[in-house]
């Protein structure tokens, strides 16, 4: 998928223009093949402000790889993923996958 078609799919999925792209192309994810790779995501205890939302954001990130992106607002960070039937956005401390949610900026 081109570029231009994944940025109005985010910025459509994150109620912001504000999205950063970091490739030219990009290949979906099937819901099926992300979801296992996100519940064995585990990385390590909640510790307010030195290990939270960003941090887990960024690695999951780090983990997965191409395709899933960061999103944050003002209370909090998470991760988005770029499937074939929408933008999901995932809670990347519990690994619950949601269909809508707002950003101020998102990166993919």
């Amino acid at each position: 998928m081109n570029a231009f078609k994944v940025y109005l799919r985010v910025s459509w999925a994150c109620k912001t223009p504000f999205v950063l792209m970091m490739g030219r192309q990009y290949r979906p994810w099937r819901r099926d093949e992300l979801a296992p790779l996100v519940e064995a995501f585990m990385d390590g205890p909640y510790v307010k402000e030195t290990h939270d939302c960003d941090d887990f954001a960024f690695a999951l990130k780090g983990q997965v790889g191409h395709g899933i992106g960061i999103a944050w607002n003002w209370k909090h960070c998470w991760n988005m993923a770029l499937c074939e039937d929408s933008v999901w956005h995932i809670e990347p401390q519990t690994g619950e996958l949601r269909d809508r949610n707002w950003a101020v900026v998102a990166i993919i």
